[in-house]
């Protein structure tokens, strides 16, 4: 890996910043990573080491419903008020 490194005038150092960006600051922690072209670096953290989803834990979560506008050039909307009445 270090040769790669140095094909591609990246330090060890380099290397170690770009993992402490993505929050990542042991090299064992990572599965995969990819330098693009652009100098930015991809990381793909070990699965123990990836944050916890509602997926991974079998959890179904509530759909979000789409924002309403309620107000508009200063003048209240009334329509989308309707179903919030008592």
């Amino acid at each position: 890996m270090e040769d790669n490194l140095k094909i591609e005038r990246y330090s060890t150092d380099d290397l170690l910043e770009k993992l402490r960006d993505k929050n990542i600051f042991r090299t064992a922690d990572v599965e995969f990573a990819i330098l693009e072209p652009s100098g930015s670096l991809n990381v793909l953290p070990k699965k123990e080491n990836q944050p916890l989803t509602p997926k991974i834990i079998g959890m179904t979560l509530a759909l979000e419903k789409e924002p309403q506008t309620v107000i508009m050039d200063g003048k209240v909307l009334i329509e989308p008020l309707e179903p919030l009445k008592p």
